[in-house]
């Protein structure tokens, strides 16, 4: 099984669990498209939560090379280990049938079960594939950061406290998924040659998840 933790909304440093090095902390960014969806600008949210632990010792997983020199700086657990949209000025929109009325929603309360929906979609293949489901501390959490850069859209502007930059930075981590090509390699992590697997067919993958409703004004962010 996968933990995942909101790494929070109040900027550096981020709060527990997201520190846990046992779960994958998932942070935030702003989000700017085009009416026909077309990724204009991504930035860093400026109140996504990120930092060094002061306790958690640096994982083993951290240790991976060739993610820039924030992450072999580091002495202590970093976070977060990826980020997903989060802003609610750049965030969903979404239907409240109970009281009635669209809301656009932001937080690291929607980033994290977003991410979460990426990795249910890899243990989904990766059960179809009579494969076992990942396991956070020796599958996931080491494959994100084994995975190819290409799986990742690389934030380099913004700040929390901390700004972001080239490879693993304390605002973002290792960016953005580019969700058809994380999947993939996500699922083929730690399987066997030739036994690996594909995705075919996705044009896209929308998976929204709410855990708290965020409104747009910025006083309600949770």
């Amino acid at each position: 099984m996968t933990f995942l933790a909101l790494t929070g909304d109040s900027g550096a440093p981020g709060g527990f669990p997201g520190f846990d090095s046992n779960v994958v902390g998932v942070g935030g960014t702003s989000l700017v498209l085009t009416s026909g969806n077309v990724r204009v600008t991504e930035s860093a949210w400026s109140s996504g939560g990120g930092g060094i632990s002061t306790v958690e010792s640096k994982p083993v997983y951290q240790n991976t090379p060739g993610h820039g020199s924030v992450l072999s700086s580091l002495t202590k657990r970093g976070i977060p280990d990826v980020s997903f949209l989060a802003d609610p000025n750049t965030g969903v929109v979404t239907y409240d049938p109970y009281n009635g009325g669209w809301f656009q929603i932001g937080g690291t309360s929607l980033s994290c079960p977003c991410m979460a929906g990426l990795v249910a979609i890899a243990d989904q293949m990766r059960t179809a594939a009579r494969h076992g489901t990942l396991d956070g501390v020796t599958q996931t959490l080491p494959g994100l950061y084994n995975l190819p850069g290409n799986d990742f859209l690389d934030i380099t502007t913004g700040n929390n406290g901390y700004a972001a930059g080239a490879g693993y930075d304390l605002a973002t981590g290792l960016g953005v998924p580019n969700a058809n090509l994380f999947v993939t390699g996500l699922a083929n992590y730690a399987v066997p040659e030739p036994s690996t697997l594909a995705l075919l067919g996705i044009a896209g993958i929308g998976v929204i998840g709410v855990f708290g409703r965020k409104r747009l004004r910025s006083s309600q962010r949770g």
